[in-house]
């Protein structure tokens, strides 16, 4: 941890009722501030992998064609070959590392997959196309492995921040009991909020503006510290670990049944996600979702694996408009003890992810080791069907199921981006409601 976080000073903070403290709210504010960049920045990778994979398995499936027709393209293979160039780019130029090494350097992308014409007809070298297609899928590990990065200070930002919410709540605890027979004038009933107000909004909807409005998003916050999310999350990670390092493709059999495995594991988590209880209504003017498509039996185990990974645990910003001004309803003495304990048994809670976040890192790391590994297999399985005399032995869509497999990084870093951002809304939802809470005894009165 920072050596700043050790410094005791006197801060100027939403309450002046705290001094002398090891991390105070100034600093407080910075970390959470910065924790919460990287989860933008974290979601906005995610974003940029994720289309970039569907152009992946698009021209994945283009590959074949192209190698068939001895490199000629069609309308379809000319429109699918764009569309990586395109993803190519965007990729390249999107991203920070731009260097040589870099395996999509944005000097090189327009020479990537050269396209000539002949005739009215269009060709491509389909071992350009493949090189192409290698660069992409190794882009994204590496930007699974940005985004990793990103969670990680993310987190470690948070769980230093905790360590300042929970003293402060103590003090808030502490200052209410040394109240007795103050009271709420009337010209105090209510008091103007500014800000922060969607922390007091379940869903897309108004903020209720109350003690029990407090109270309401502080379940929320409850359910998300119980650490059941967290749980599910290193399940599966533990088990797309194992699949992918056992994976093998020396025939059909073996190809599926890994391919099942990650379903499996999916099928999984997502019902555990489900038992978290984790209400459609979320903190911060947001929903909670998580999407489990129903896909047709007759569809292949690589095509229905594509379909699942695309499924997601999302929270989606909402769009109703705020006013720039709330009446808050002054909370009295015993409204403020109760829920400033309660953001104090919160936040031990939330301090207990940091060792489960360690967890999941492994997980990650162990997993793009084995995508790494699986892509020798699925190389050598390759060139051992191109070796086979007759077509009885053949094993079909090594390509297809490798990359299937491989997306499981993506799935993973996904969700648990989407933890860092429940925790981004929770840890704001604890800090306005301290600062409403302070603010409502500052308005009592002997």
């Amino acid at each position: 941890m920072a050596s700043f976080l050790k410094r005791k000073e006197n801060s100027a903070s939403l309450e002046n009722h705290f001094s002398g403290i090891n991390i105070g709210l100034e600093e407080e504010m910075i970390m959470t501030k910065d924790a919460d960049n990287e989860v933008d920045s974290a979601e906005a990778e995610v974003a940029q992998i994720e289309a970039a994979e569907n152009v992946v398995a698009a021209a994945d499936q283009t590959a074949d064609m192209i190698e068939e027709n001895n490199g000629e393209l069609d309308q379809n293979g000319v429109v699918a070959v764009d569309n990586l160039m395109t993803a190519a780019q965007n990729i390249s130029q999107d991203d920070d590392v731009n260097n040589p090494g870099d395996p999509l350097n944005n000097a090189d992308t327009e020479k990537l997959i050269p396209v000539t014409e002949s005739s009215g007809k269009y060709y491509v070298s389909i071992e350009t196309f493949k090189e192409t297609f290698a660069k992409i899928k190794k882009k994204i590990l590496e930007i699974c492995n940005s985004i990793w990065a990103r969670i990680k200070a993310a987190y470690r930002n948070y769980f230093g921040a905790y360590s300042s919410i929970s003293k402060r709540a103590a003090d808030t605890v502490t200052r209410t009991e040394n109240m007795a027979g103050k009271t709420i004038p009337t010209e105090n009933k209510t008091f103007d909020i500014t800000s922060g107000a969607q922390y007091l909004c379940l869903g897309d909807t108004q903020p209720t503006a109350t003690a029990t409005g407090v109270n309401n998003v502080l379940a929320v916050v409850e359910k998300v510290a119980n650490k059941k999310i967290l749980s599910s999350m290193k399940e599966l990670g533990k088990n797309l670990v194992e699949t992918v390092k056992k994976a093998d493709f020396s025939n059909d059999t073996e190809k599926d049944t890994s391919l099942g495995s990650v379903l499996t594991a999916i099928t999984k988590y997502i019902a555990s996600l489900n038992s978290a209880g984790i209400p459609e209504n979320f903190l911060g003017k947001t929903k909670y979702s998580i999407e489990a498509t129903k896909v047709s039996t007759n569809v292949s185990p690589t095509e229905e694996l594509n379909i699942i990974l695309q499924d997601r645990l999302t929270i989606a910003e909402g769009e109703t408009k705020l006013k720039d001004t709330y009446k808050f309803t002054t909370m009295t003495i015993n409204d403020v003890k109760g829920i400033a304990s309660k953001i104090g048994d919160i936040v031990k809670n939330l301090k207990a992810f940091e060792t489960g976040m360690d967890d999941l890192e492994k997980y990650q790391k162990e997993l793009a080791t084995a995508s790494n590994t699986l892509e020798t297999k699925a190389n050598k399985a390759e060139a051992d069907n191109d070796k086979e005399d007759t077509s009885s032995d053949t094993v079909t869509g090594i390509v297809s199921a490798y990359n299937a497999l491989v997306r499981s990084n993506t799935y993973f870093a996904n969700n648990v981006t989407t933890l860092a951002k429940a925790l981004k809304l929770s840890t704001a939802t604890l800090q306005n409601a301290l600062h409403w809470c302070n603010k409502s005894l500052d308005l009592h009165k002997s």
